[in-house]
């Protein structure tokens, strides 16, 4: 898993939930003014009504689903002030 940064957390949300492997978003997590969002926040965060960017098709998306019924532990918590990222 690699590190990166974006300009906003909605740029993040997308490439975790439409870019990243099934696989590899069990170990990823979102990072925004010290709170920190494993990858059912970050699926929660993107299937919110309030998210603004447009979506990918919803047959990409089953996969993902089934990854995060899967495995269901939290993120560790993590104390950090820098922008937007998932690791």
């Amino acid at each position: 898993m690699e590190y990166r940064r974006f300009a906003c957390a909605a740029d993040a949300i997308r490439f975790a939930v439409e870019e990243l492997p099934p696989k590899r978003l069990v170990g990823a997590y979102l990072e925004v003014k010290e709170q920190r969002f494993g990858r059912n926040g970050i699926r929660r965060l993107y299937d919110s009504a309030d998210y603004p960017l447009a979506r990918r098709a919803q047959e990409d998306e089953a996969a993902t689903h089934e990854v995060l019924k899967a495995d269901r532990a939290p993120a560790p918590d993590a104390k950090r002030t820098s922008g937007p990222k998932v690791q």
